[in-house]
């Protein structure tokens, strides 16, 4: 997958990269990090497609099936998993990160 984690040099806290579009691998990191009692106070979601490089007409199902996977199902099924944490921890907070994309209109960009 393109693109580091830096390294964080602060007790408790785990950065994780995943494959977004496999739910499984979400859950199983988060079983990861849970796993010896440990907690979820902040799950930082950050996901980008990176963009459609065609017109709209032009793209086809599979395609828009895996951005709508890649950008949207995908926060979904992290939040689907770490909110009953949370709950029952009595706390918690999810930061969802989108990109300028979904707001700034580009030329070529499924347009």
């Amino acid at each position: 997958m393109p693109g580091d984690i830096a390294p964080v040099d602060h007790p408790g806290v785990h950065p994780c990269k995943i494959d977004v579009t496999r739910s499984d691998l979400g859950a199983a990191a988060i079983d990861r990090l849970t796993a010896d009692g440990g907690c979820l106070d902040i799950v930082v979601n950050v996901v980008d497609y990176g963009g459609i490089r065609q017109l709209l007409e032009d793209v086809g199902d599979d395609e828009w099936d895996l951005v709508l996977q890649t950008t949207l199902t995908s926060v979904y099924e992290v939040c689907r998993h770490v909110v009953p944490i949370m709950r029952a921890a009595g706390r918690g907070r999810i930061i969802n990160v989108a990109s300028l994309a979904a707001k700034d209109d580009r030329p070529g960009l499924a347009g």
